[in-house]
Formats: structure tokens, sequence, C-alpha cells
């Protein structure tokens, strides 16, 4: 097999399964060895475009491969150490990172040393990120002192390139860092004055509108920094002309505006930024999208509201894919009413949250409305919660879960702000079994109809589907002809406690525990597994069967897991719990007849 067929391969099965893409990154490794050609530039691209298709574990296995059959080059380490950045392994690509630089100094290769520490400054950005938005928050001297590494691994990129078009990235960091600590009330020296650094990029921008996207992102940032808004604005439409719906670069840069700049719905001089990167992202091969309620509700207004919104943002999404209504995933292009369907169900979902001695509405995790009588007959009328045991659960001696009675819920996507309190447990299976509390609603609460109403549109699935769908497709000669692709899961909660968060793609269902599809279920825990992006508030989250957009499981695990099945081996999966046996399981403990 030729390195090109290799790298095609690989790319084509990019958001398949772990075991698929092992198997295609051994292909590759395989590849290099016969044409010993594990420095080539065709190599590089071919790994390059899967960071760009934000593929990052079939990169991650790729460079894993690779390494293991001798190629160290430093700019091969360096995509590994990106690869584990964005799946948030910090701590492990800090450490790589460092190695890609060694080799890189070795190789005399100054782009990809200058690179690696632009990626270190990344690595400790995001660990204050983490540190600072965290409930309750890291002391302030840890958090600082992230703050302070990211900046000094910057300035050394900055202090090496400046004077060259490679100064503008690691430039805009420095002035993000600037502003995060201003927001923090840290102390942070610069080098360089961050408005020095601010004019210095935004004076080097070529004057006949030819510089490349990631240096008229960078623009963007410094013009930020100066206050001059609508300049921001204007070259946030050039970057995104650019980028042609390159879904790592304009995720990136949603992420900075957003997590950086502080920018929210309601800054009304400056959403428009966020708005136009949002809907860009929508329109290309994009992991997850994170509405506030604000947005959940902008986007729940009729037809007539929706195709008025936003002119400009309709404009840069067609630039990115051709067509705005349409969102490019595993499982094809679906239309802006599925959109609206999947946030219309978003408002049965609730951010489980306490009060602590650091914070108010601390969020814990995420939790569902459900209405009685989809669990049992004798609960016609009932409006249900449920939430994971281990974010709420009656067992003293977890320490980690808070007690009923010390929660409430809020959904933030509904058209109330009111808060519920969660302290009628119906039932509760520990988190090594079900890892479900359920809670009852009390009837007397004030919004007990308006709750009723949400829990209705849920619609509980009688069995799981097939991992994979027979779809009839039109091929490029016009014949129509059938294929088979994988079952894709939708999962809907509050991931770190930030905004709503909705899985749109790279979310294929895995597989699932001892089942045959068409068989009843017992009340024995049945695990699924699948790939929809999720991180910790996740927790207690409804997963949807996005075909029929039934509700099919309760999430509550992720991370390196074992195949199920017997199968032998482990692989990275998110795990949830299959909701007909839990239902079984509680009409068991309560006496009351199964179907």
């Amino acid at each position: 097999m030729t390195l090109a067929q290799a790298l095609g391969d690989l790319q084509a099965a990019a958001l398949g399964n772990e075991a698929e893409l092992a198997a295609k990154a051994a292909a590759l490794a395989d590849a290099v060895i016969t044409t010993q050609d594990g420095g080539s530039k065709e190599l590089r691209a071919g790994l390059k475009a899967l960071r760009t298709m934000r593929a990052h574990t079939a990169l991650e296995l790729a460079t894993q491969f690779l390494e293991a059959v001798g190629v160290r080059r430093g700019w091969l380490l360096q995509f590994h150490a990106q690869a584990l950045v964005e799946r948030n392994a910090l701590i492990p690509a800090a450490a790589l990172v460092l190695e890609a630089r060694k080799a890189a100094q070795e190789e005399a290769d100054a782009v990809t040393e200058a690179d690696c520490w632009s990626l270190e400054g990344r690595v400790y950005k995001q660990l204050y990120v983490i540190a600072s938005q965290r409930r309750p928050p890291a002391a302030r001297d840890v958090c600082e002192g992230f703050l302070k590494k990211s900046a000094a691994a910057y300035g050394f990129a900055f202090a090496r390139l400046r004077g060259s078009a490679g100064a503008y990235f690691p430039g805009g960091n420095l002035l993000a860092l600037s502003a995060m600590a201003q927001r923090g009330q840290y102390f942070l020296p610069l080098a360089v004055p961050a408005n020095d650094i601010a004019n210095e990029i935004i004076n080097s921008l070529d004057p006949d509108n030819k510089s490349d996207y990631w240096h008229v992102a960078s623009a963007a940032e410094a013009y930020a920094h100066l206050g001059r808004w609508e300049e921001a604005k204007e070259k946030i439409r050039r970057y995104l002309e650019l980028a042609q719906g390159d879904a790592f670069a304009i995720n990136g840069t949603l992420r900075q505006f957003e997590q950086v700049w502080g920018i929210t719905p309601g800054d009304a001089d400056k959403a428009e930024i966020t708005n136009l990167l949002r809907y860009a992202l929508m329109a290309s091969d994009q992991g997850a999208i994170r509405l506030s309620n604000v947005q959940a509700r902008e986007l729940l207004a009729p037809p007539e509201s929706v195709e008025a919104a936003d002119v400009a943002g309709t404009q840069a999404a067609a630039g990115a894919q051709g067509q705005y209504e349409k969102v490019f995933g595993k499982e094809g292009p679906y239309g802006i009413r599925r959109l609206q369907q999947i946030i219309e169900y978003s408002r049965t979902v609730g951010r489980v949250m306490m009060d602590t001695v650091q914070s108010r509405d601390a969020t814990f995790g995420t939790g569902f409305l459900l209405n009685g009588e989809s669990v049992h007959a004798s609960l016609q009328g009932e409006v249900l919660f449920l939430t994971n045991a281990h974010v709420v659960s009656p067992d003293p001696a977890d320490r980690a879960a808070m007690a009923p009675g010390d929660g409430r819920v809020r959904f933030d996507a509904a058209n109330f702000t009111d808060e519920f309190p969660l302290d009628e447990l119906l039932w509760s299976s520990p988190k090594t079994e079900h890892d479900v509390s359920i809670f009852r609603i009390r009837q007397n609460t004030p919004r007990y109809l308006d709750l009723r109403n949400l829990g209705g549109m849920l619609k509980l699935a009688e069995g799981l589907p097939k991992l994979k769908q027979r779809e009839e497709v039109e091929s490029k000669t016009g014949q129509r002809q059938y294929v088979e692709k994988p079952t894709t899961v939708y999962v809907i909660g509050y991931p770190l406690g930030r905004e709503l968060s909705i899985s749109l793609s790279d979310n294929q269902l895995l597989d699932y525990e001892n089942v045959r599809v068409g068989t009843v279920p017992g009340p024995e825990p049945r695990r699924l597994h699948y790939l929809a992006p999720t991180e910790p508030g996740n927790s207690g989250s409804p997963v949807f069967n996005s075909r029929t957009m039934e509700l099919i499981g309760l999430h509550h695990a992720g991370g390196l897991r074992p195949r199920l099945n017997g199968q032998p081996g482990q692989y990275h999966a998110n795990q949830g719990l299959w909701l007909r046996p839990l239902f079984n399981a509680f009409r068991l403990a309560k006496g009351l007849s199964t179907p």
C-alpha cells in the first residue's frame, strides 16, 4: 500500500470507531516502513488534514503508531501533543510538548520549535481556564501560576518570531492572557506592552488583504484588545471567508472569544462575533455546539424569526460550506428544522445546582424531565426528574454527591427562570448499578403545568437501535444504492457547568451490552458506549437516538473503557445506562407490574 493510499484510508475513516481507526493507523505505519518516508511533506500534510477535520482520535492513533515504528520527528510529536490537548489530556500533552520541542531543536526546525512554545502556552492557558471556572475554583496562586506559565511560553515564541509573520499567533494569545488577567485581577507582567503587541499585529497585516486566516484572527483579537469592536467584527468576517470551513480553526477562535474575551449573548456590541463563528461552525464538521438560554430561545423562535436572524452569520456559514441550512456531520446533512427540534428537547434538560461556601449556583451535573406514565401507568399525572446517583445520592458514604434536599434544578432553555427543589426522592440506584436518582416534582409547584408539558415532549424508545442503519444514497453515477451507516446519538447537558451543550457529530453509538434487538430487557444494568462529546458536568444527561429523537439512555461516565460483551481490550468511549432496564429495576423495587 502506498503512503497516499494509507493516508486516504485513514482520512476516510477518521470519524469512525476506534478499532477501525487503529487498523488504518497501523496500515499507515506499515506504509511508512515500506516507503522509508517518515519525514515527507505528504505525511505531514496528511496528518495536518486530520487536525483540520478535528479528527483528534485518528490523529492521536496515527502519531502513536508512527512513533512506535521509530518516527519521532519534532512536528510529529507536536501533532500528537495537539491531539492530546484537544481531548483535554493536558498533563501528558505538556510532557510530550517538551519532547517535541527538544526534537525540533536537534533538527534545527525553528518553526516547529516556536509552535511547541505556543502549544505549551495553550496547555497552561487551558489549565487556567479549568482551574478558574471549576466550582469551587482552584486557589488563586494555582490559577496565577498557570496564567504566568502560559504567558512565559507564548512570550518566548513571540520573542523568537518577532518581526516575522509567525509572531502574530503567540502575540494574539498574549493579548488574550492580558485580558484574562485583568478580569481575574492578577498581575501579569509582559516583556512587550500589550498595546504595542496589538498594534504590531494590526500593522503587519498585508495591505492587499492577502494575509492568511490565522493572522486575520489574531488581528481581530488585537482590535478587541484595543476596544475597536467594529473592526474586530470586520476581521472575523474576513477570517471566515479565508478559513473555508476549517472546523479546527473556527472552533478554536470561537473558544477564544467566548472563554478568553468573555463575550456573552448579552454583549450587544460584541455578540455578533460569536454568532458569526457559531453559525460557521454549525456548517462545518464539528463535535458539538453550546447554547446559552438566550441563544436557545432565539433558535426556538418561529421560523420567520430564524430565517431573518443575523444575515451576516448566514452569509458566513454559506461561505464555509455552501449552505447555512445544513449541518454536515457523521450522519450527513440535515435541516434547520431538525436543529430546532433538538433545541426544543433541550428545554427538558436541567442544570443541577447547589450553593457552596465558595459559590452560589455551583453546577454539579445535569438531569432531565419525564412524565410519570412513561415509566409506569400508576404514575399518570406525575412529573419526574432523573439525574445520576453520583450527582445526588441518599447514601451518606457517597461524599462526592449532594444529598436530596440540598440541590435544586433550573431549566436554562425553558421560557421561565424558576428553580425547583430536589427533595422528593422516589428511588435511587447506586453508581455501581443504574447510577440514577429519580425525583418527583411536587404538584403544588407553581410551574407544575409547564414542567408537565415539557416532560411530555420526550418519548421513551421501546428498544435499542441497530448499530448500523441501511440507507439509500445516490452514487456519483446517479445510481441509487444502499450503504450501511453507523447509528449516532445526541447528548444534551452542561459540560463543566458551562452553557447548555448539544452533541451534533463525532457521536457514533459504538456498542451496547448483552442485548439482542427486539428483546425485552430485565432489570439488570445495560451499558451503552458512544462517542458523543461530553465532559464532567454532563453526568445525568439524556441520550437520544439521533434518527428517531427517542430517549434511550442516561449518560454517566466516560474515558478508557473495557469493551463490552466479552470483547478483549479497551477503547475510549462515553458510557450511559439503557433506560428500559433501569425502569424495570425501579418497578421491581417498588412492587409495580412490569411490561
